[in-house]
């Protein structure tokens, strides 16, 4: 699926989209892509995530993420994230777990819980350069257990200001 710049994707209650197979959305910072709640005064929460699963390489470039449950959520997906604003997301502005392949460079991630969640058993993602702030619990939290594993990870010249916890 490839959406054009200037297109808005709204959700109208609890739906997500779901990448099983490519994805590419390569907006403009003049024309960005936006998904977002169709409600009239939305709220966090509002609809579910962009929800990748797929091995095959998405591209998300200048969109907007907002409303979601989940922003963006990458379960054993391939996905780069680049110049894009993930923001007022009820949990995380991006959610990871499973074998990724993730690269999130240059964003502006705000107002979620957490910023970025990484869930145990999680590997090859690479943050870098992105600007962090006024998430509600964490800028970038690493979750794993006895049992789990987060491996691989490279959080590169990240700004992280405003959070309750780096």
């Amino acid at each position: 699926l490839t959406i054009e710049p200037n297109v808005e994707v709204r959700f109208g209650g609890n739906f997500s989209l779901s990448v099983k197979g490519k994805l590419i959305a390569n907006g403009t910072e003049e024309k960005p892509i936006t998904f977002t709640s169709n409600r009239l005064q939305p709220n966090a929460g509002d609809w579910v995530s962009i929800n990748f699963t797929s091995e095959q390489a998405s591209y998300l470039e200048h969109c907007i993420v907002k409303y979601a449950e989940n922003g963006i959520t990458i379960e054993n997906g391939n996905v780069s994230i680049i110049r894009s604003e993930i923001n007022y997301n009820l949990r995380n502005g991006v959610y990871i777990t499973g074998n990724n392949s993730v690269s999130i460079s240059e964003n502006r991630i705000e107002n979620n819980q957490n910023g970025i969640f990484i869930n145990g058993n999680s590997s090859r993602t690479t943050i870098q350069r992105n600007y962090i702030y006024l998430n509600n619990e964490a800028g970038i939290l690493l979750s794993a257990t006895n049992s789990t594993q987060v491996e691989n990870i490279q959080i590169l010249s990240n700004s992280l200001s405003t959070n309750p916890l780096g």
